[in-house]
């Protein structure tokens, strides 16, 4: 349900200070599946957790909870529904493209800012949202992200990632791909509609990565 609900509203940034938030869900860290998603759906208001801090991130929504949920997400998609309908009424400028033309973007195909403050400090990270469909245009970009920041890995990491999203998943839309290319651990997952990528730092060691050189693993949900 978190990774749902910050899906759906994955274009709000504001949800708050990450470790912040993180620091008060005390059965939830960096090691949790899905965490980043927890973080953002819980700074929302959109999940609260339970009375004894905890959110049980393995848990089970029962009915009257998930219909809380639904509710206080579609009352956030209504708000910002609203605040598009202002701006539109708002008086056009100069700089104000005209009602029904295109507006022009120049946000990149693959992000790679931080999405998880509490990843190791050297993490690299990138992002991307397949929205139509199509990956080709994301590759590329990725590529040259990748052989940018990692002159000498970059070309191998990246086959990895086209070896992975290349996957046939049985038509589930959530899956996980661990491995170590070149030293680097690297971790790929498929959120729906795109994938997010964390490349670790080559010293990097956690009891939950259960990943071991030469070993690749994958599933699906």
């Amino acid at each position: 349900m978190a990774l749902i609900a910050s899906e759906i509203l994955r274009h709000e940034k504001d949800y708050g200070d990450h470790s912040e938030i993180s620091a008060q869900i005390w059965d939830v860290d960096h090691r949790t599946q899905y965490e980043h998603h927890i973080v953002r759906a819980y700074g929302m208001g959109i999940l609260a957790g339970y009375p004894d801090g905890s959110f049980q991130p393995f848990g089970t929504l029962n009915r009257a909870e998930a219909a809380a949920v639904i509710s206080r997400i579609s009352e956030r998609l209504s708000a910002g529904e609203e605040g598009s309908v202002q701006n539109l009424q708002g008086s056009p400028s100069e700089d104000t493209p005209s009602v029904g033309s295109p507006i022009p973007s120049t946000e990149p195909l693959v992000s790679t800012e931080i999405y998880d403050t509490s990843a190791p400090d050297g993490t690299f990270m990138a992002r991307m949202r397949n929205l139509d469909g199509d990956l080709d245009a994301e590759k590329i970009e990725l590529r040259n992200i990748l052989l940018k920041q990692f002159p000498g890995e970059g070309q191998a990491i990246f086959d990895a990632f086209v070896v992975f999203s290349s996957m046939d998943s049985g038509g589930k839309t959530l899956g996980i791909c661990k491995q170590y290319v070149m030293e680097y651990p690297i971790l790929i997952n498929l959120l729906g509609d795109g994938y997010d990528i964390r490349i670790y730092p080559k010293d990097y060691s956690d009891e939950y990565w259960e990943t071991e050189p030469g070993q690749i693993n994958v599933f699906f949900i």
